[in-house]
């Protein structure tokens, strides 16, 4: 729940502000002056209660003012997060696995990451750590772009989905990295998860925690 706190409602929020500049970029066409909708894949786990993620989404739908929701078409699932990466030209992904599958599954995406007060306070005060969160860029290096704590606003995460969208040179930049992480996962004799986790131990070796 504190997840979906802190992310479902402001990545919604994100993907109404971009509209506009979609509609303006040819993005998003309009037919015989209606606009196209911007398609919103919202996949919850399989664990989760469907109905609740739906009326969750309907309640956020029900408080948001800005009249370019209507541009949007919510389609909430769930158990089908692969099938969501591939259809989706881009997309906004908590910070977790779900980022490393979706560079394999070549999905254009930034890592978003928004704890708590609490959980902010902890992350730039006791670990001080300054490597990269993103599982993607944990194994191949800077791929993907991270949005994290502070920093994760409506207005910041739509600039990162319309520039995902519309600019050809970062796609084209994110896709051949993605190809290059699935190289070298598939060369290798280990799994993803097993690379993730050496990465992720290796960065705690480092210095996970202030000194």
């Amino acid at each position: 729940d504190s997840e979906l706190k802190y992310h479902l409602e402001t990545m919604l929020s994100a993907a109404v502000l971009a509209v506009p500049e979609l509609l303006e970029s040819g993005y998003l066409k309009k037919v015989n002056g209606v606009a196209e909708k911007l398609k919103v894949l919202i996949p919850f786990p399989e664990t989760a209660d469907l109905a609740s993620a739906k009326l969750r989404v309907s309640r956020w739908s029900e408080k948001e003012k800005n009249p370019d929701k209507d541009h949007l078409e919510l389609s909430v699932s769930h158990g089908n997060s692969a099938v969501s990466l591939i259809a989706a030209d881009a997309g906004l992904i908590k910070s977790g696995t779900s980022t490393l599958e979706a560079g394999l599954l070549k999905c254009p995406h930034v890592v978003v990451y928004r704890p708590s007060r609490t959980g902010i306070w902890i992350y730039r005060n006791v670990m001080r750590y300054k490597g990269f969160v993103g599982l993607v860029n944990l194994i191949s290096g800077k791929i993907v772009p991270e949005v994290l704590c502070e920093e994760v606003t409506p207005e910041l995460l739509s600039k990162h989905v319309v520039m995902l969208l519309t600019h050809h040179e970062t796609r084209k930049q994110m896709l051949e990295g993605f190809e290059k992480l699935r190289i070298g996962i598939r060369s290798g004799d280990r799994s993803p998860s097993a690379y993730a986790a050496e990465e992720v131990l290796a960065v705690a070796r480092t210095g996970w925690l202030a000194n």
